[in-house]
């Protein structure tokens, strides 16, 4: 198998953005982007949908004079349709992706890149933790942090070594890096999954981690801890009616997921999350209620409901036809 042996100070970095109300976010985005130590990073900027948007961002960038490409997506509405664009705006051997309303910490690329020093390396992952906009509800277990966006306790094997990269089946897509001939290898972003403006359907950074692993074996998608990013979570995240909402579009999205890889291989972490990460996780929240801190109760509630959401997901995810699930899910 060829292995390829890109410098690790060739990066680029793709942002996508679509509404204007995360101007201010995106403006941290980027600045972190810019400040980072030990790397240069060719920046290209992907709004979706949204033409006014694209020409405030080229003109605020210019006079600024931050250099970066501003395009718009090439495709239909949609963060895989507009990854895939900024793939193909960009030129550099490694590709990072960070989410519009996320910091990525000073040294958040080398850190990335070092993991790409091992020739088996094709995708690595950050850390992502969350920069709340609100006090988080004490009801909220921390097991769920991937309902916005975030690194959750149960993510990484119990026992894995804080400071080498860990082999994961997928990272989170707020925060990775892939190797261009990786992509060249195993194809796009898939359109059947992703997010569109406000749907939270969701899966294509995992679909194509699962495509790497098939291609190039274990140890090819890493986690890399050291590597941070700080992702905004608004106030309007953290209710309970987001977070069941939210479980029940990663459910249909897990469903989407099984059509295109074989349950087998979508299901894999999430097996194990449901039958070790949670039952943990509920019995340290019913002894903290023992000891005193009676919402442990509500969180243990709170994993159940949830749980069935997600399952609820699913269901309605696996009878339904894949080109309807975003429709269904938007309500149109």
């Amino acid at each position: 198998m060829h292995v390829d042996r890109a410098p690790l100070s060739d990066v680029s970095v793709i942002i996508c953005t679509y509404s204007a109300a995360r101007l201010d976010l995106l403006r941290n985005a980027i600045s972190s982007v810019k400040a980072q130590s030990g790397a240069k990073a060719q920046l290209v900027i992907v709004v979706d949908g949204n033409p006014e948007l694209q020409r405030d961002i080229t003109a605020e960038l210019a006079s600024a004079g931050v250099a970066a490409t501003v395009i718009a997506n090439a495709g239909p509405r949609g963060l895989s349709h507009a990854r895939n664009s900024g793939v193909a705006a960009s030129s550099a051997a490694l590709v990072a992706f960070l989410d519009d309303d996320a910091v990525a910490d000073e040294r958040w690329l080398v850190t990335l890149a070092g993991a790409f020093a091992d020739p088996q390396v094709q995708v690595a992952g950050g850390t992502v933790v969350p920069a709340l906009a609100a006090l988080r509800p004490r009801w909220w277990p921390l097991q769920f942090d991937w309902v916005v966006g975030c690194s959750y306790d149960g993510q990484l094997p119990q026992g894995a070594a804080r400071a080498v990269p860990v082999p994961v089946r997928n990272v989170i897509g707020a925060s990775m890096m892939m190797r261009r001939s990786a992509l060249d290898a195993v194809g796009k972003f898939s359109t059947d999954l992703g997010r569109v403006g406000s749907v939270p359907l969701g899966g294509e950074e995992t679909e194509l981690c699962i495509r790497v692993g098939h291609r190039f074996g274990a140890g090819s998608v890493v986690m890399v801890q050291g590597a941070t990013v700080a992702h905004h979570v608004p106030a309007d995240r953290l209710t309970l009616s987001y977070l069941h909402s939210r479980c029940h579009a990663e459910g249909m999205s897990k469903a989407v997921l099984a059509k295109l890889v074989g349950t087998g291989s979508s299901l894999a972490s999430e097996s194990n999350y449901l039958m070790r990460t949670l039952p943990r996780a509920m019995r340290e929240h019913l002894l903290a209620a023992v000891r005193g801190d009676f919402t442990g109760l509500l969180r243990v509630g709170v994993i159940g409901t949830a749980t069935v959401a997600t399952g609820l997901g699913w269901l309605r995810g696996t009878l339904a036809a894949a080109p309807a699930l975003k429709t269904a899910a938007s309500g149109r």
